[in-house]
């Protein structure tokens, strides 16, 4: 496959579709690009102001890689790695968008996921030494994000880490990471009554977040979350 484009026009022309009310059936104006040349426009995506765009590159970021993977595995791994040098304090930036590109991609590529999950839960996990651990809040938030997003198509994948998410209940205060975790339980079984308190917990807050999910912006409430996780929890 080959691109008519210029980097400079891909990169324009990316943005202008993932900032389109349309931008799912716009993406396929790009079918005829190869995936490796799409990879630095949407990681440049990842940085814009405009939430719209960000949000809509992770979801093609996901298809993307995967359509990468599909000719080329080492080439979709190389994009998971840069998004975990992104993330790493050595790289000299912020890596925005990174934890939620790499759950995103694994909900379309099982073999990616098998091979990276366990660094992406790697991320919300504050340990002893070394570790990836990421301080920032607002960064690891999007790593929430990503867990809840795996959990949502390959909850196998996150079953094992329950008990690292009803930590998360207990220890985290950001009401958009809480929301995230109380999301995740909606889709793993966790038979066990301290993660039900502390969901009980949450329904009593009124805190207001809103999440990309399902490719649509919703608003949402920590007591909404939590009760609808209550109530899958109850159910045979």
């Amino acid at each position: 496959m080959q691109s008519k484009f210029s980097y400079k026009q891909l990169k324009r022309q990316v943005s202008e579709i993932l900032s389109s009310d349309r931008w799912e059936s716009r993406w396929e104006e790009l079918a005829a690009v190869n995936p490796q040349k799409l990879i630095a426009p949407l990681f440049s995506a990842l940085y814009s102001s405009d939430p719209r765009i960000k949000w809509h590159a992770v979801s093609c970021f996901g298809r993307t890689t995967s359509e990468l993977a599909s000719y080329n595995m080492e080439k979709a791994r190389i994009v998971m790695r840069r998004c975990i040098w992104n993330l790493n304090d050595e790289s000299g930036g912020i890596g925005w968008g990174s934890p939620e590109v790499m759950a995103e991609t694994m909900t379309h590529n099982r073999q990616l996921a098998n091979e990276y999950h366990k660094i992406l839960f790697s991320f919300i996990q504050d340990k002893e030494g070394a570790d990836n651990f990421l301080e920032y809040p607002p960064l690891r938030s999007g790593a929430y994000w990503g867990v809840a997003r795996l959990s949502q198509v390959l909850p196998d994948f996150v079953q094992a880490f329950s008990d690292v998410l009803t930590n998360s209940l207990k220890q985290e205060q950001n009401a958009y990471i809480l929301g995230c975790t109380a999301l995740s339980f909606n889709y793993i079984n966790s038979e066990d009554n301290e993660t039900d308190a502390l969901l009980r917990d949450l329904v009593q807050r009124s805190d207001e977040i809103t999440l990309y999910w399902n490719r649509s912006f919703r608003s949402t409430s920590l007591s909404e979350i939590s009760s609808l996780a209550l109530t899958k929890r109850e159910q045979p």
